[in-house]
């Protein structure tokens, strides 16, 4: 197993040496240079795993890891933010306010078909307040992790980092506050989905590039502008993370005086790659670009908040509460479909360090057909739950939620603290599977079409699920 030491500026090479033989891969590093330089010293640590396997490989990256600082584990992290174990057993639940797509010439029609431009409100201030109260009191959901998105003043990715005050289109800003408070009443985690990689043109902040990430000079043209993805509110750039810290330590200041949330989502900060720039007023290597992005996660954490990003990466794990899309099936397929089988690897390293959730793309009510195989997912690798509603999708979902919240939210609380110590399949088809937890607790999931008998004698019934523990656990 090979742990690139100096991965900032590296890539990996992969390819088939026989085409022929498709499990005889080969891997090596590629060493990129830091602007236009080798700059440092480059390594690479091997390590020799007799009859290992993925299991092992992960073990020795947890090692590697926690050695190398990449590691803090949830409990420390709860006595250095007693709000954080209140997303031990919590759903994620995130609520989608507005929608605004204005005409930029990149599409005609938004991705439900809708047409261009758009501007439309899918929940407002007050009925967020009653779906929090319907949690609570009809569903039994004691605790849950709630985020809302498209609150900014034009909507979900529209005017970042220019996002204070929220957006009056969905209700005055009492009735957000209002929110917020049945929120903690409630014992919920409340919180912003917000982004501080992103600007567009319409964003007054971005005034004529200058936080843009410049790119390496092109002869005749100088350097270009970092493009980011097309998004909501059209073309989007990428933002410096040195700018972005400052537009960060400009706004959660007033967001915490006048909201008071108690968790945070920053989104693509942990998901993208890392950024050179060549901007003569903040350049960075890829290297400093990290720790830029670190430090953001860190002021986060300093201000109390409950914190989260997209995708999770192992620079990040030491100050995120949480991760969005650490669960993702790259498909709306299933085993022999998508190109793979899903392994547990960020689970073996960090599940006692790091919240689990699925993309806001792919939660458990994007699809019927495979919310069953997402939440017995979750329970193998001993997750909570992911949700993406709007007001009318909550009425479609609730039930779902509050099936699975019964299921899922009483193992979390079991063994959320728990490192993820095993996994294997039990079968040649890979569908059925077992993980195993330090404190003794084993799921067994059957993905098949027929009952699965264990050595033991248990039954799992077919897109069923088996809870063991050690014999002296209730």
């Amino acid at each position: 197993m090979a742990v690139i030491d100096t991965p900032d500026d590296a890539h990996a090479f992969i390819t088939v040496l026989d085409p022929r033989n498709r499990e005889r891969l080969v891997i090596s590093p590629v060493w990129v240079p830091s602007r236009g330089e080798l700059r440092y010293p480059r390594s690479v640590t091997y390590t020799f795993i007799s009859g290992g396997d993925y299991v092992a490989m992960a073990k020795v990256f947890r090692k590697y890891a926690v050695e190398k600082g990449y590691y803090r584990s949830l409990k420390e992290k709860i006595a250095l933010n007693p709000n954080a174990e209140r997303i031990v057993g919590a759903p994620l639940v995130k609520l989608w306010i507005m929608d605004r797509y204005p005409w930029t010439g990149c599409a005609a029609r938004a991705p439900g078909g809708e047409r261009i431009p758009l501007l439309k409100v899918r929940t407002t201030y007050r009925q967020v307040q009653e779906i929090l109260r319907d949690m609570r009191e009809n569903l039994g959901i004691d605790r849950a992790v709630i985020l809302l998105a498209g609150w900014g003043p034009m909507g979900y990715d529209n005017l970042h980092p220019d996002v204070w005050p929220p957006g009056r289109w969905a209700g005055d800003f009492s009735e957000l506050r209002e929110a917020r408070d049945i929120a903690e009443r409630q014992g919920y985690l409340f919180g912003l989905h917000d982004n501080y990689q992103d600007i567009y043109l319409e964003s007054p902040s971005i005034g004529v590039g200058e936080p843009i990430v410049k790119t390496r000079e092109v002869a005749g043209v100088g350097h270009p502008l970092q493009l980011g993805g097309v998004w909501e509110g059209g073309q989007a750039f990428i933002v410096c993370s040195k700018c972005g810290l400052k537009f960060a330590k400009r706004n959660i200041p007033q967001v915490l005086s006048e909201l008071a949330p108690t968790c945070y989502f920053v989104d693509t900060t942990t998901a993208a790659p890392l950024y050179e720039c060549y901007d003569a007023e903040h350049p960075t290597t890829r290297s400093e670009d990290k720790e830029y992005k670190i430090e953001l996660l860190k002021y986060l954490n300093d201000c109390n908040l409950v914190t989260g990003s997209e995708s999770g990466v192992y620079w990040a794990a030491k100050h995120l509460h949480y991760a969005e899309g650490i669960m993702r099936l790259e498909s709306d397929g299933w085993f022999g479909k998508f190109g793979g089988i899903p392994a547990p690897l960020f689970n073996l390293v960090y599940h006692d360090s790091i919240v689990a959730y699925w993309h806001q793309g792919q939660p458990h009510n994007s699809s019927r057909r495979l919310a069953r195989v997402k939440l017995l997912l979750d329970l193998l690798y001993g997750n909570p739950t992911s949700w993406n509603f709007t007001v009318e999708t909550y009425r479609e979902w609730r039930e779902q939620l509050r099936e699975a919240f019964e299921t899922a939210s009483r193992l979390h609380r079991e063994i959320a603290a728990d490192e993820m110590v095993s996994h294997r399949f039990l079968t040649d088809d890979y569908l059925v599977q077992e993980s195993e937890f330090s404190s003794g607790v084993k799921i067994i999931v059957n993905f098949g079409e027929r009952e699965y008998v264990t050595p033991e004698g248990d039954r799992v019934e077919p897109m069923g699920f088996l809870v063991k523990r050690r014999a002296n656990k209730p």
